[in-house]
């Protein structure tokens, strides 16, 4: 028995040594779409949805900010009207400034026009490394 306290802990502080690093830090993106159509009340094009994104890897506590921007309405007929999320609309988006590794932030959103229509979003960060990037994110609106 006191052979294997011993092996135990000595396995527990080798495997707490580790020299690896840790893997990459990555923040991923994905959308579910909840509800589209059109409201015969407001006879306009409705999209419900969910953004959603995750951090993951680094160090314990590590984070990337949110930064500024941009958004699409891709309308049927070919027609596309771009419109900036300054950090103000970032942050009511994703509700906190950064995302911390482990999180998952989900922003409920909702949008309409006159006609069907699609989104793209380009959201940008700042990760822990100081990199500035960005990640493109479609949703389906039809």
């Amino acid at each position: 028995m006191r052979h294997l306290l011993l092996a135990l802990l000595f396995f527990s502080v080798a495997c707490s040594n580790s020299s690896e690093p840790p893997p990459p830090f990555t923040v991923t993106f994905s959308d579910v779409t909840r509800s589209t159509g059109l409201n015969p009340d407001t006879q306009r094009h409705e999209c419900r949805f969910d953004l959603t994104a995750t951090a993951s890897g680094g160090r314990t506590q590590d984070f990337a900010l949110w930064l500024a921007s941009q958004g699409e309405f891709r309308l049927n007929d070919g027609t596309e009207f771009e419109f900036d999320l300054d950090v103000v609309d970032v942050l009511d988006y994703w509700g906190s400034d950064r995302i911390v590794t482990g999180e998952t932030q989900v922003a409920p959103r909702a949008a309409d026009a006159s006609e069907p229509f699609d989104l793209a979003y380009t959201f940008r960060y700042q990760d822990p490394d100081g990199r500035f990037l960005s990640e493109f994110v479609f949703v389906d609106c039809q």
